[in-house]
């Protein structure tokens, strides 16, 4: 374990740990700090902590004096120069990359230039015309969306000021199966950041969820031990005499509590080609309707002419009937 300070090197923008060289510092101290850029002006946001040393841990110089942070002050006129000067440069060139921020070292002897580009880009003779016009150490470095995000700054959906500008300190890596576990609307306008990429606080609570559906799916399968007021019944078909029943069964003691048959539903006899149902078994009658017809009309004509002569008698004498 070792005692470090939590310093930030702009006014929002990651945290990044420093030994403090036995220097007793409070937060909002100003000190200067030795970094991969050289010397650089920081503000203390964290007093002193123990943390696990797993890389080398870089030192505070000292604090901050006034004549550091004049010298703060004149570097930022040269700072925008050099920024103005190179995004025309870029635009003379016509080179396939975006200015994002331009840094200056303590003693303005180091320029650093963070662009963003889709793609490699030739840049040598860029770095010969700002090494010639400041005279200084120029480096170059290409950076993705996300740390575009952090150093431009803004606010996120949530109205409040974008979480990779205040307090984080990685990039954690997100994918898409943390919103489909917090069951969240897979839109991407919903879900992703001002960077375009899925947003940080994804990650936030994930674990949380991640436990919470593991204790649900656990407690999905236990059993309870006594029955309650609120247990409910559910209905299981079964096969009964090879006859579809429905059985009301207990949800906790899985007894059959009671048995009903189904009624099975009585359909009606079908139509014959007449349209009507016949009355004999439900069978579709074969007589057509011409033949029906037919046959009516001769029983009518043999009516009619039974009504109109006198009966029948067997005899010599008598003749048939008339027709």
């Amino acid at each position: 374990m070792q005692n470090v300070v939590g310093i930030r090197l702009k006014d929002t923008g990651k945290i990044y740990d420093f030994d403090p060289s036995g220097l007793e510092l409070k937060a909002g101290d100003m000190v200067v700090v030795d970094t991969e850029r050289g010397p650089v002006i920081g503000k203390v946001v964290r007093e002193s902590y123990e943390i696990d040393v797993t890389q080398q841990i870089r030192k505070i110089i000292r604090k901050a004096s006034k004549e550091d942070v004049e010298k703060v002050k004149e570097n930022e006129g040269l700072r925008k120069e050099a920024y103005e000067f190179c995004r025309a440069k870029i635009k003379e060139m016509n080179l396939p990359m975006r200015l994002i921020e331009t840094e200056l070292s303590l003693d303005g002897s180091k320029a650093v230039f963070y662009f963003t580009s889709e793609g490699r880009v030739d840049f040598r003779e860029l770095v010969k015309e700002l090494a010639a016009k400041f005279r200084i150490r120029i480096e170059m470095k290409q950076i993705g969306v996300r740390d575009e995000a952090r150093l431009i700054g803004g606010f996120g959906c949530c109205g409040r000021t974008l979480c990779c500008e205040t307090f984080i300190k990685d990039f954690e890596p997100v994918s898409i199966r943390m919103a489909k576990k917090q069951e969240l609307a897979l839109n991407p306008a919903k879900i992703s950041g001002v960077c375009g990429r899925l947003m940080c606080c994804l990650v936030f609570e994930y674990e949380i969820y991640d436990e919470i559906k593991k204790d649900t799916n656990e407690l999905r399968n236990i059993e309870k031990p006594y029955p309650t007021d609120l247990d409910q019944v559910t209905e299981t078909p079964s096969s009964i005499n090879n006859k579809e029943v429905s059985s009301t069964v207990n949800i906790q003691t899985k007894v059959p509590i009671e048995v009903s048959p189904k009624k099975e539903t009585v359909k009606p006899p079908p139509l014959n080609p007449t349209g009507e149902r016949d009355k004999k078994g439900g069978e579709i009658s074969k007589v057509y309707p011409e033949k029906r017809m037919r046959k009516r009309k001769r029983r009518r004509r043999r009516r009619d002419s039974a009504g109109s002569s006198s009966p029948n008698v067997k005899g010599e004498g008598n003749s048939s009937p008339q027709k």
